[in-house]
């Protein structure tokens, strides 16, 4: 697919993924108060109302709703001679007529459903840490296994094999553990889902752009209920699934071109979803640098720390934006660019990640916050459903609140 079609079908997806979003939202809000599936303040929890967890099922079936418009669509334009049909005939072409791609679409779509079944079990009764983990293992390995991994034909297959489920269960997680500032996890997926889908339409992989494009709007239209202050949360239901079809997406397209150099075109995800990815990574090492359970719920998550550090809820989820478009847009230029721009990308996100190490670390002597300063987050309605990592739940037991970081302090 060409990017201006490409860019013409994202519009039409997305357009309608959003509005499909923005309708659905309330309804699940509603749904959520009358079956009592709210979040209520607790603990280190900092909105001080119970707000409606559901938000994750209007994502989700939006983009189900989209996806069974836009085949409707094709289908019909395709016998129609028109403008419309240059438009749509090459996702027409495509969709339906490549029974592979189609299929491993609903593959995904099948893992996405199971995973979100398990964040709706989750939020109604609070399943334990392991029983969360080894099931998106179980859905992990099934999803590789019927077919949704790389084509890495330089590794052996089982290799390869297990670097596709660690993959999948940890941007999985990535999500299901940002999610811990209003709009945050959902401003993150659309952005990502939006790199992700320019990137698939430059390396020709048009079924997986036009699920993208359809998952971007989607977040969209929810952000106008998720944006500070929330009025409905996503829940695990919707960060386990946004963080599952983002994974997953990137392992069915090599991003490889005509014009890709060695194999730098494969650290695109790394950049699309460094975000998520330094968060969880920090926060790991800082729990594991204090001799702490990596699976215990705190504050020491990177909006925490950003928060902490003089941050309002929305300057710091804006920050994280911003993070994610710039080391996004340069992982774009991997799929097209020659090997010295590559090296400069890489080197680039080297660099910012780097700076931001330096700020926490600068920033938070300054204000007197160190690792172990016991500064608690502003009370405010700014953080949603208590972090989890395959699950994770907060600690009943007290901690001290943690600042910024270093290096294990990040």
């Amino acid at each position: 697919m060409n990017l201006p079609t490409g860019l013409l079908c994202a519009v039409w997806l997305a357009g309608i993924a959003g509005i499909l979003s923005l309708a659905l939202a309330p309804l699940f809000a509603r749904l959520a108060r009358r079956l009592r599936v709210v979040d209520m303040p607790r603990g280190r929890s900092i909105h001080t109302t119970p707000i409606p967890l559901l938000g994750g099922l209007a994502i989700l079936s939006s983009l189900i709703l989209t996806t069974i418009l836009h085949l409707a669509a094709a289908a019909w334009l395709s016998t129609r001679p028109d403008f419309l049909t240059a438009v749509f005939s090459d996702l027409q072409y495509n969709i339906p007529g490549l029974s592979t791609t189609w299929g491993r679409l609903g593959v995904i779509f099948a893992g996405g459903v199971a995973l979100a079944a398990l964040g709706l079990a989750d939020d109604l009764w609070d399943l334990g840490v392991r029983s969360r983990l080894l099931a998106q293992v179980a859905v992990a390995i099934a999803v590789v296994a019927l077919g949704i991994r790389p084509s890495l034909h330089f590794l052996p297959v089982p290799v390869g094999f297990a670097i596709a489920v660690v993959w999948l269960v940890g941007i999985t997680n990535s999500f299901n553990l940002i999610d811990g500032a209003d709009g945050l996890a959902t401003g993150l997926a659309a952005i990502s889902s939006a790199l992700l889908g320019i990137t698939m339409c430059l390396t020709n992989h048009p079924c997986t752009a036009a699920l993208l494009f359809a998952l971007c709007g989607a977040c969209l239209g929810f952000l106008r209920y998720n944006w500070h202050p929330a009025q409905l949360f996503l829940g695990s239901s919707g960060s386990l699934f946004l963080g599952y079809i983002l994974g997953a997406t990137t392992l069915i397209a090599t991003f490889m071109s005509g014009e890709s150099v060695w194999l730098f075109p494969l650290l695109i995800p790394v950049l699309v979803l460094a975000v998520p990815l330094y968060d969880t990574t920090s926060v790991i090492l800082i729990r594991l640098g204090l001799k702490q359970r990596i699976w215990e719920g705190d504050q020491r998550h990177f909006h925490h720390r950003l928060m902490r550090i003089g941050f309002s809820v929305r300057q710091c989820v804006a920050f994280m934006y911003l993070l994610a478009l710039t080391f996004g847009a340069g992982g774009l230029l991997l799929a097209k660019t020659s090997l010295i721009p590559n090296l400069v990308v890489m080197g680039q996100a080297g660099v910012l990640i780097g700076m931001i190490v330096l700020m926490e670390r600068v920033v938070g002597r300054v204000v007197g916050r160190g690792i172990s300063g016991p500064q608690p987050l502003p009370r405010e309605p700014a953080v949603s459903n208590p972090e989890r990592l395959g699950g994770e739940r907060e600690s009943k037991a007290p901690s001290p609140d943690v600042p910024c970081g270093e290096p294990v302090r990040p």
